[in-house]
C-alpha cells in the first residue's frame, strides 16, 4: 500500500512516477512528481530534519537514518528538488542481506 501526502498544492495535472531497478546488486527505487518542488534552502532543512510540514516532521529523516543504520552509509535516500519542476526521492538499498 502506498500513501502519498503533499504539503503544497500540486500542479495540475498531477503526475507521480515510481521506478525500480536492480543496479550493481542494489535496489534503486525512485519516486518523482511534477509538483511545486522546493527551493534549495528548504530542501537542505528537510534533509536535516529542520522543517515540518505535517505530522511529526521526522518521516524522510527517519527513513534515511534507519536505512543507513541497517545497511551502511552508502545506502539511504537522495532527495532532489527544484522549485517549479517537482521533486525526486531516490532510495538505495542492497539486494542481499548483509
Amino acid at each position: 500500500m502506498l500513501f502519498i501526502m503533499h504539503s503544497n498544492k500540486m500542479i495540475e495535472p498531477c503526475k507521480i512516477t515510481v521506478h525500480a531497478v536492480l543496479r550493481e546488486n542494489n535496489l534503486h527505487i525512485t519516486v518523482e512528481d511534477n509538483g511545486p518542488g522546493m527551493e534549495e534552502e528548504l530542501l537542505a532543512k528537510v534533509r536535516k530534519q529542520e522543517v515540518r510540514t505535517r505530522g511529526t516532521g521526522i518521516g524522510l529523516y527517519n527513513i534515511d537514518s534507519r536505512i543507513k543504520l541497517l545497511y551502511g552509509e552508502e545506502f539511504g535516500l537522495i532527495i532532489k528538488s527544484k522549485r517549479g519542476t517537482g521533486t525526486q526521492v531516490h532510495l538505495i538499498i542492497p539486494n542481499k542481506w548483509r
